[in-house]
């Protein structure tokens, strides 16, 4: 029985050690210089991680929030909605054209502000693009 107690609260000091060295507190920028010039610690720590601007740790990068996946997203729905797959004396399908890319304008937009989002996507706060969007 003491064999078994033993094990199992050496089991948990092991459990314990592992979570707090998969943890690590980070700083994010205090003024609007650091914010332009800002470079991630969490990124060279543990690839794939961000620091938490409101936790101040590295946290796993949630899915969904890659600016770069939102912004060819948009690059290849501008494309796919261009007028110049229509011939220019067709006035109908010019039509149609344009009210389809005033569509992927406002998708993109939405897109854009969801990536940016500080509640949905925490690690795009100090993002430049992010930052020109929301107009910090």
């Amino acid at each position: 029985m003491k064999a078994a107690l033993v094990a199992v609260l050496a089991a948990t000091c092991l459990i314990c050690a592992v979570s707090a060295a998969s943890t690590k507190s980070c700083e994010t920028p205090k003024n609007l210089a650091e914010k332009k010039n800002y470079d991630d610690e969490c990124q060279y720590w543990r690839p794939g991680t961000f620091c938490h601007y409101q936790t101040k740790t590295c946290m796993r990068k949630y899915s969904g929030c890659s600016w770069s996946n939102a912004a060819l997203g948009c690059e290849l729905a501008g494309v796919l909605v261009s007028p110049a797959w229509c011939g220019s004396d067709d006035e109908s399908c010019q039509r149609v054209f344009k009210n389809l890319n005033n569509v992927e304008h406002k998708a993109c937009f939405v897109a854009k502000n969801q990536v940016c989002s500080h509640e949905k996507c925490p690690e795009n706060m100090y993002h430049p693009e992010c930052m020109k969007l929301r107009g910090d």
